[in-house]
């Protein structure tokens, strides 16, 4: 990675996909980004920018003295706009002469594609474009560089899809051993960013990638999904031209810069680039969402046993309630269970019943549960657990929240969930660097919201999860329609102690006796988590017992959490920490949160978002309405509710789903029905 301190860079087309991560990956470098933007930009875009650390100016691309005045001073530019010939040949053409005025001294242009320079004129029309603007750049008076990177792997399963998931097949045209070189967009992000600091960057600058085959691409989805993919060859690239034309001629005047001729087009001339891996060496296309089938060996169930039958024992506590900690006596029964009756299949089947899938973010595997509702105009709905919680959270709720009517509820308050695993939780990749902190999960979860398609959701969330929603809400990225919160993350002012209600009183007892006698764990895990990973790695009863402590201190169990919760449950659960050996690696996110509170934390301001907020009375940490208020600037709904916990959706599904409906019914007014580009 080139240190960019100091530099400039402007960016053009930066509120797109490819341009937003270059920005991203520009100021992580330490490179001052200045996006430009068309006037009347909408703020949600404009906040996108700003949120990842780019500023933005906003010009009329007609007017050549204010594109130069926003170029001047800069080190380069780079352009990733998008588009036909108006904007490739057009707007582009005046950036470039605006950047030759201000006396910039690089120029890169939007060619991150194949490589154009080897197809001829006529077969590809935006390789067409791109030769043509080729010729405009290089008589100009400034240095370029093209980054050409291949087809992104979009094309998987884009418009001309080559991965046929619903039919596990893969389609291919002439040679099934013809080698395919495949890219990801966050890596040409990085690529471009480093090409655009290195002042000595030759004219064409060609990115290399790992070559599979079509089929090699059938054993991976087969390793990928547990399922068998076949190879599915129609015919051959003679028949692909044909058809080509066929399509081009019944769709002549296409404005869409990327129709899907355009893509068979691709298939028939490309060579795509870059492949990466899961952390255990299976390889993942990075923008493929590959289904995921859980079969944990039972060789792993039998060292399970093998360990729970030969744990040490400790004594037990000298007190007769739950002051220091987990009874002997209730640890030993949960392990009891798990020794004699629990079954890890049922739970298995569950979760492969649900949906499961993963897919690569920002360098990680992402696990994720994916729930389609019957209901067509449901509002996609991204929920997130928090720890000690898992994906199983929300196992009782999927039902009411996507198929309402088959639960006494209206079909139109059906949701389509996506409940991603946490990085470093359950069978998400863990984190092998720092940085991973609620903010970046924040960016992913919005990548993974823009992957499956969905261009209107909205964000749940309680403990890490309620942290991860409202940075969601401060980010206000493409779509995001409103959040819903079972806790909040706050400080009360020093004002609002003092002119606290007895409610609110309560609310601030309460929070000092978490923090006093319940918060052992946050402390240790905010500061040192690598100090109880080793137990929580080897010893499955210390595993257990960590966060069974959670479910007795902070359900609404009155310290008894087998009233509230079966222990089947609680064990499933922990399985998801024990199997992937998540309990190391999923502490570690309270270290993350505690470093970036250091950096500055959560905004000051109001949120702008919609917001709705449920204060169930086991959770510790609550706020009153005029609290919230203060915090929340549309504040569409607030409620305190009788009964229910820090674990709100499992302690009380029914009025969770309730909460949830009352918040977004008024957010779905306006909602249009949305269609998946890509479907999982």
């Amino acid at each position: 990675m080139i240190d960019g301190a100091g530099r400039v860079v402007v960016l053009a087309g930066a509120t797109g996909d490819l341009g937003g991560r270059i920005a991203a990956a520009l100021v992580r470098r330490g490179v001052t980004v200045r996006a430009v933007l068309r006037a009347g930009t909408k703020d949600a875009a404009k906040s996108a920018l700003h949120y990842v650390g780019a500023t933005t100016i906003e010009v009329d691309f007609d007017k050549a003295a204010e594109l130069a005045r926003a170029c001047t001073g800069a080190d380069c530019v780079v352009s990733t706009l998008n588009g036909l010939e108006p904007i490739m040949l057009g707007v582009q053409g005046r950036l470039l002469d605006a950047a030759v005025s201000a006396g910039v001294p690089r120029f890169m242009p939007s060619d991150f594609s194949l490589d154009f320079t080897s197809t001829r004129p006529g077969d590809n029309r935006n390789m067409d474009l791109r030769r043509a603007f080729m010729a405009r750049i290089d008589k100009a008076p400034i240095r370029a560089t093209s980054v050409l990177n291949g087809a992104f792997a979009d094309l998987l399963q884009g418009p001309a899809p080559i991965v046929l998931r619903k039919w596990h097949r893969i389609l291919y045209w002439g040679d099934a051993d013809q080698p395919l070189d495949f890219t990801t967009k966050d890596d040409v992000a990085d690529y471009a960013a480093d090409v655009a600091l290195d002042a000595g960057a030759p004219r064409f600058s060609r990115i290399a990638g790992d070559t599979v085959s079509a089929r090699d691409l059938a054993a991976l989805m087969s390793r990928l999904s547990g399922k068998r993919y076949k190879l599915f060859r129609p015919g051959g690239i003679g028949l692909l031209s044909i058809l080509i034309k066929v399509a081009r001629t019944l769709t002549p005047g296409s404005d869409a810069a990327f129709p899907a001729w355009q893509g068979m087009q691709g298939a028939r001339r490309s060579r795509f680039n870059h492949l990466t891996e899961f952390s255990n060496g299976v390889p993942l296309l990075t923008d493929i969402i590959a289904p995921f089938h859980l079969s944990i060996p039972q060789s792993d169930l039998d060292d399970l046993h093998a360990r729970l039958a030969h744990t040490r024992w400790p004594d037990p506590e000298t007190v007769d309630d739950v002051s220091q900690g987990p009874p002997l006596a209730k640890i030993r029964a949960l392990v009891d269970r798990w020794q004699d009756g629990y079954d890890w299949r049922r739970c298995e089947a569950l979760l492969n019943g649900f949906g499961q899938y993963r897919t690569e973010i920002d360098g990680l595997g992402i696990h994720f549960l994916h729930i389609r509702s019957p209901e067509p105009d449901a509002l996609p709905l991204i929920m997130t657990h928090g720890w000690p919680g898992s994906v199983l959270e929300f196992r009782d709720v999927v039902g009411p929240l996507t198929d309402p009517a088959a639960h006494g509820g209206s079909a139109s308050s059906a949701f389509h969930l996506v409940i991603p695993s946490l990085p470093g939780f359950g069978f998400s990749d863990k984190p092998t660097e720092s940085g991973w902190n609620i903010m970046r999960i924040a960016a992913a979860w919005s990548t993974l919201m823009q992957r499956l398609g969905y261009d209107r959701w909205a964000a749940q969330g309680g403990d890490w999860g309620a942290g991860v929603t409202t940075t969601l809400g401060y980010m206000t990225p493409p779509g995001l329609v409103g959040i819903h919160l079972n806790m909040v993350m706050f400080q009360p002012t020093d004002d609002e102690r003092a002119d606290a209600d007895t409610a609110e009183q309560k609310m601030l007892a309460d929070a000092q006796r978490y923090d006093e006698q319940l918060s052992g764990y946050y402390k240790l895990q905010n500061t040192r988590p690598q100090s109880i990973a080793f137990g929580l790695a080897d010893s499955p009863v210390g595993l257990a017992a960590w966060i069974y402590a959670l479910f007795q201190d902070v359900s609404d169990s009155g310290g008894d959490p087998e009233s509230v919760f079966e222990l089947d449950a609680m064990l499933d659960d922990i399985m998801l920490y024990w199997i992937p050996n998540a309990g190391p690696s999923s502490v570690r996110l309270y270290w993350e949160g505690a470093q970036a509170m250091k950096a500055g934390g959560m905004p000051s301001k109001a949120m702008p978002t919609p917001t709705g907020i449920s204060m169930f009375p086991g959770e510790q940490i609550r706020l009153s309405r005029r609290w919230a208020e203060q915090r929340f600037a549309k504040l569409v709904h607030f409620n305190e509710l009788d009964r229910g916990g820090h674990f709100a959706a499992l302690e009380q599904p029914a009025v969770f789903v309730e909460e949830l409906r009352a918040t977004f019914a008024g957010l779905r007014s306006s909602q249009s029905r949305t269609a998946l580009r890509k479907s999982a």
